[in-house]
């Protein structure tokens, strides 16, 4: 025997009203408990999902199938608490499910982070490092302080003060050549 879709007629049609409700749609009466949504929730795919057979068969299109099937789970958010209970009433929504979604500022936020972002990537970090050096000085100096405790501390000491200096004259030839390439850059545009 093979599977075909039901010729039956549907028990549960979509309203035929603009805006349905959510008890319009589950064809529910207000005090339904819980489980009766959910049973009738699995009723309701079963008929109107846009892959069913039964979707197919019923000689609606694939946009209108989608759209039904949405505002199913709409109303079945809103039935179980997911939703507000304002989308029950209508307030600050509209009325029913085709109305104008709420405003989002997720993508303004967004938006923000990321102009946020763009800038700090813009900002030229490696001139603007000096409180690294003014640390290993510190360092310096306060291991300099207490170089009564022995030879390791003078060899600490020597070691931050090496690499003091390294970075020191590392940042300033990097410095040195930024300017020296800005130049030739800058002569070069006024040939």
């Amino acid at each position: 025997p093979s599977r075909s879709a039901s010729t039956s007629a549907n028990p549960y049609p979509f309203p035929a009203n603009a805006h349905p409700t959510p008890h319009q749609i589950f064809h529910l009466p207000k005090n339904a408990t819980r489980a009766d949504v959910k049973a009738r929730y699995y009723d309701l795919v079963r008929i109107y999902h846009p892959d069913s057979p039964s979707a197919r068969a019923g000689g609606i299109s694939p946009e209108t199938a989608h759209a039904r099937f949405q505002a199913i789970s709409s109303a079945y958010a809103v039935l179980c608490g997911k939703k507000p209970a304002s989308w029950l009433d209508g307030a600050d929504v509209g009325e029913g499910f085709d109305a104008a979604p709420r405003t989002s500022y997720h993508d303004l936020s967004t938006a923000m982070w990321r102009a946020k972002q763009r800038k700090r990537a813009e900002l030229d970090v490696g001139l603007d490092e000096r409180w690294k050096e003014r640390m290993m000085l510190g360092a310096v100096l306060l291991v300099q302080s207490r170089l009564t405790v022995g030879l390791t501390l003078q060899a600490i000491a020597l070691f931050v003060l090496q690499t003091y200096t390294t970075r020191t004259q590392a940042i300033s030839d990097a410095r040195h050549a930024r300017r020296t390439s800005a130049r030739a850059d800058s002569l070069s545009s006024l040939d």
